[in-house]
């Protein structure tokens, strides 16, 4: 079995140096963000992916939904 752990793509919120971990701010990914998520998808299209879990911030959930595109 491996596990694979990675950080969501970049922000809004990184561009400004601000942190945020409240769910109830629309944080999203930039761009940038989208291109990161695209290329980790890219590492790991090859990976049999049985689950992904991620938290309840809206740029994680945006991360794991470009990475499970490549997935089906």
């Amino acid at each position: 079995m491996k596990i694979f752990a990675l950080r969501h793509g970049h922000t809004n919120y990184n561009q400004l140096g601000l942190c945020n971990g409240d769910p109830t701010v629309d944080v999203h990914l930039t761009s940038t963000g989208i291109g990161q998520a695209e290329a980790a998808a890219e590492v790991l299209k090859e990976e049999p992916l049985e689950h992904i879990f991620v938290s309840q911030l809206p740029r994680t959930r945006e991360t794991a939904i470009i990475i499970n595109r490549f997935h089906g």
